[in-house]
């Protein structure tokens, strides 16, 4: 949403050594896993989130899911990590913190 989010990843990896992980990274994929949980993702932010309305946890969970073992993942491996992605709605952000 040009925050500067994926710039300020960028930064840190380049200038401090970390790994920057960009949450967005699921959306770019074409294999059929990464297509079906970008689908709930923004079927979320369209049908429900944009209209504020609640979206059923099964359409984003899932997305959210899959990022944090990207995080876990490449946390193992990296001294430091920087995660951008926007999470607009305060269920999501709980559901991220648990």
């Amino acid at each position: 949403s040009g925050a500067g989010k994926t710039t300020a990843g960028n930064y840190l990896e380049l200038v401090h050594g970390w790994k920057h992980l960009d949450g967005d990274n699921i959306m770019h994929r074409k294999d059929a896993e990464s297509l079906k949980l970008t689908e709930g993702l923004t079927t979320s932010f369209y049908s429900y989130w944009f209209k504020n309305l609640s979206a059923p946890p099964e359409l984003w969970k899932p997305y959210l899911d899959a990022l944090m073992q990207q995080c876990l993942e490449q946390r193992a491996t990296a001294a430091g990590l920087a995660v951008t992605f926007s999470v607009y709605r305060r269920k999501a952000r709980e559901y991220l913190r648990q």
